[in-house]
């Protein structure tokens, strides 16, 4: 598998720094993407996979010519598949100094109890 199909890239070339932390109550997704705006970040979630895409204004030619130019937003898809009990109907996310926070809610794992019937003697 390729590495822009594992990561849901698809060619955009821009992968932002992520953690992602599975605890007893939540699957937690944290994206670093310094500079992007809460207005910039979209969630989506189809078929069980959270969708994350970061999109950016187009550029405005000031007659600048820059000498050096290092920072710069690019565009990204991230896509994580959610594990099974997710509550997607209550996913939070914030943005706090350029990291995108995501949490999403898990079901409590269900315990059956199986009852076990002993056989009537025989007479």
């Amino acid at each position: 598998m390729r590495f822009e199909e594992w990561y849901g890239v698809n060619g955009v070339g821009f992968v932002p720094l992520t953690n992602i932390v599975r605890k007893d109550n939540a699957f937690e997704v944290d994206l670093a993407v310094p500079g992007y705006t809460e207005d910039q970040l979209h969630l989506a979630i189809e078929n069980g996979v959270l969708q994350i895409q970061g999109t950016v204004p187009e550029e405005k030619d000031n007659n600048q010519q820059y000498i050096r130019r290092e920072i710069r937003q690019r565009p990204f898809r991230y896509q994580v598949e959610l594990p099974d009990g997710a509550e997607t109907d209550a996913i939070e996310a914030h943005l706090d100094l350029g990291v995108l926070r995501i949490r999403i809610p898990l079901q409590p794992k269900r315990r059956i109890t199986v009852a076990v019937k002993t056989p009537e003697p025989v007479a």
